[in-house]
């Protein structure tokens, strides 16, 4: 490597693709096998150092190539379930209407996004206060009907 010009700066250690690492390497729960990911990783160190390498990389992610397949099938699952509720949410009857009734004035959804110009549109609009005390709510029969959506309860 010297006669190359070739640098070794950092060395690291694959701890996941072993089937032994199903459940992890430093964190399983098998004494063994964290004995057996400290030795690995010593000897990546100590080849690393002998090679001049001055970092070590340790991987801090979620060990365990049977740990990572279970996270994967169950997003996967909770993705599907919430694409289903979200669906459902989006066809329900009494949900859009309580929706529809949420009060959308045109002229104030342009004072939303901030901006000078928006910062003047406010200082300048006149607010019809009655009518804004006056609204319903329906917020908490949303929240409910929502709930009981995502439960499984509706």
């Amino acid at each position: 490597m010297d006669g190359e010009g070739i640098v070794n700066s950092m060395v690291t250690c694959n701890m996941f693709e072993q089937p032994v690492f199903k459940d992890g390497a430093l964190t399983s729960n098998d004494p063994r096998v964290r004995a057996y990911a400290r030795q690995k990783g010593m000897r990546a160190i100590d080849m690393g150092a002998s090679l001049g390498a001055t970092i070590y990389v340790m991987w801090g992610g979620r060990e365990g190539l049977q740990e990572v397949w279970d996270l994967v099938c169950g997003c996967m699952r909770s993705y599907l379930v919430l694409r289903d509720k979200a669906r459902r949410f989006n066809t329900d009857a009494e949900i859009q209407a309580l929706l529809g009734a949420v009060p959308a004035d045109g002229q104030t959804r342009q004072m939303q996004a901030w901006s000078p110009d928006t910062a003047q549109r406010v200082k300048e609009h006149t607010f019809d206060l009655a009518a804004m005390a006056n609204r319903p709510f329906g917020y908490q029969r949303l929240d409910q009907l929502t709930f009981d959506l995502l439960t499984g309860v509706r």
